[in-house]
């Protein structure tokens, strides 16, 4: 029996769904909610507010031989001076004959400060600067992506997880009251979340076999928070934006608790061989599920650490050497289980899985293999997602109906996934869900094309149906996706693989909110680059293994044997 069996066996020996599981998983729950009304907060915080311009106390222009002095519409019978969006336009009969920016700024259909967009005049030639602020969010999440997962996977879930979640409370008290756009910007980059640890902390929590349930609760979780960010806006319309802010900031105060409320995770402390840590945390599951931990202390003694993991762990660790084709300056000799030293001469602490150099991880083949569809993945689900959120206001004449609409089919979504994502497996769920999803979206845009209009009554209720079913389909094929992909890597790297994962995710999003602009220009683009990448990535789910009732892989020799197993099984027969 493997060690990811093995502590399996230990979960469900203390009550895999006890008193113990339902307080520790309150966090990364709430975390969840933070993480998803700050994805979408510029939708509301950075709306695009109708305006033109705002009428000069003067304005001189010189035509022919003539300067003329063009004040109001009554100044000069001969000229007509209209107010656009971007820019003053004085006519002559039917003829523009010039034209200039306004001069005096804008003047908004609603209060200057219902958005950050209105009271800092990101409009017109600046109207994509309310995407880019997302977009900045985005670059920070990625970095801090590569750079605490890789923490993670060395220190632990807790310690990484309380800082990310600190760091993201702070930020957001401190948008509420920044004075300019400038500001606004570097400290949505300092901003960042952790839904990244959330997740892997919950799969790591649960046994095999209950692996699918943190995933189900999320799926209605999510489109409860963005309900409640909708709510919140909708509260909050008359007042500004800044307060808006406050009340998203305040989700997140849970950090005040967060440490007394968290443990690290059984497996990560099996993997990194603290066995006192392991068999403190055991009795703290047994004493709050009230079971006997005798059982699972048993298996911890004489299963997991009567031999020392960290060899197991150097055995992995040689293996991915044995893949490198070229040495690099940076490769390390170990000395002793305890002890290594680079050909620079710096000694330092033993190389094991979970701390092996990143081109050892490039280079073995089936990792990459497995990240590079994963990505591919994430990509796909992230810009298709959060693109079709950030236009979904467009959806209906009602901003917040609009949104809410788009939000809501993910609840039919939620329960498809529970139904299907045990029975038909991952791979089928994501690749059916995705082709539906793309399928959908594209019949939606062309729902708008003036030749098939003729034939089909009433085409714009029909294409918001579409775009509705590929909003829903989308969802569901997401949602298995965020299950997926941490099944397939072993817990000595499956942190660090979720960093992967991420740089594709943050790569998409800081692309989606840029879906607004585009719509606002090209209506149709946005459905129809989502809905092709549905249809032609997806398809690359088939070359990875099902996970469905797999252990967790707890070492990457685990995961070598795994995907052998799974190859020879599905060779022919000769």
């Amino acid at each position: 029996m493997d060690q990811g069996a093995q502590i399996d066996e230990i979960l469900e020996s203390l009550k895999w769904n006890g008193r113990y599981q339902i307080i520790y998983s309150i966090v990364p729950f709430l975390s969840y909610i933070s993480i998803a009304i700050s994805s979408m907060s510029v939708v509301f915080i950075g709306k695009m507010v109708e305006h033109h311009c705002k009428k000069p106390h003067s304005l001189n222009i010189t035509v022919g031989p003539g300067t003329y002095y063009v004040i109001s519409n009554a100044s000069d019978s001969n000229f007509n001076v209209t107010y656009g969006a971007c820019s003053v336009d004085v006519m002559q009969g039917t003829d523009v004959i010039y034209s200039t920016r306004c001069p005096d700024g804008y003047e908004y259909g609603e209060p200057r400060d219902s958005s950050f967009v209105s009271e800092w005049d990101l409009v017109c030639d600046k109207e994509s600067l309310s995407d880019v602020s997302m977009s900045v969010n985005y670059i920070s999440e990625m970095i801090w992506a590569l750079v605490f997962t890789r923490l993670s996977d060395i220190y632990g879930r807790k310690k990484l997880f309380m800082l990310t979640n600190s760091l993201y409370f702070v930020n957001s008290m401190i948008l509420c009251v920044l004075p300019n756009f400038v500001a606004f910007l570097v400290f949505k980059f300092l901003q960042t979340g952790a839904s990244m640890f959330a997740s892997v902390i919950m799969v790591e929590m649960m046994p095999t076999k209950h692996r699918a349930l943190p995933i189900q609760i999320i799926a209605y979780l999510w489109p409860a928070s963005l309900l409640l960010l909708c709510l919140l806006a909708y509260l909050t319309r008359e007042l500004s934006w800044r307060y808006l802010q406050l009340s998203l900031g305040l989700v997140s105060a849970y950090v005040l608790v967060q440490w007394w409320v968290t443990d690290e995770s059984l497996r990560w402390l099996c993997v990194k061989n603290k066995k006192t840590e392991a068999e403190q945390l055991v009795k703290k599951m047994a004493r709050l599920n009230k079971v006997s931990p005798e059982k699972a202390l048993h298996i911890l003694r004489t299963d997991i650490f009567s031999r020392d993991i960290r060899l197991e762990l150097s055995q992995d660790s040689r293996m991915l050497e044995r893949n490198e084709t070229n040495n690099t300056t940076e490769d390390v000799m170990m000395l002793s289980d305890d002890t290594a030293i680079t050909n620079r001469g710096k000694s330092t602490p033993s190389q094991s899985d979970n701390n092996v150099k990143f081109l050892s991880i490039v280079r073995n083949k089936h990792l990459m293999k497995i990240l590079v569809i994963s990505c591919s993945l994430w990509f796909t689900d992230c810009l298709a997602y959060d693109g079709l959120l950030m236009v979904s206001p467009s959806f209906a004449q009602n901003f917040y109906v609009g949104f809410a609409l788009s939000v809501m089919v993910e609840y039919p979504a939620s329960v498809t996934f529970n139904l299907i994502v045990d029975r038909v497996g991952r791979r089928q769920c994501i690749v059916v869900s995705h082709l539906i999803a793309g399928f959908c979206l594209v019949v939606s845009t062309l729902l708008f094309v003036p030749a098939v209009q003729s034939y089909v009554p009433e085409s714009s209720w029909v294409s918001l149906g579409f775009v509705l079913l590929g909003r829903y389909a989308l969802s569901v094929g997401y949602t298995c996706v965020t299950l997926f992909t941490p099944e397939l890597l072993p817990t000595s790297i499956r942190s660090t693989g979720s960093g992967f994962t991420s740089v594709a995710a943050y790569v998409a999003v800081m692309i989606a909110p840029h879906a607004r602009t585009l719509k606002r220009h090209i209506p149709w683009a946005p459905s129809i680059i989502f809905g092709s990448i549905c249809i032609i990535l997806s398809p690359l789910t088939f070359l990875l293994p099902e996970t469905k009732g797999h252990e967790l892989s707890q070492t990457l020799e685990d995961m070598e044997k795994w995907l052998n197993d799974v190859k020879s099984k599905n060779k022919p027969k000769q």
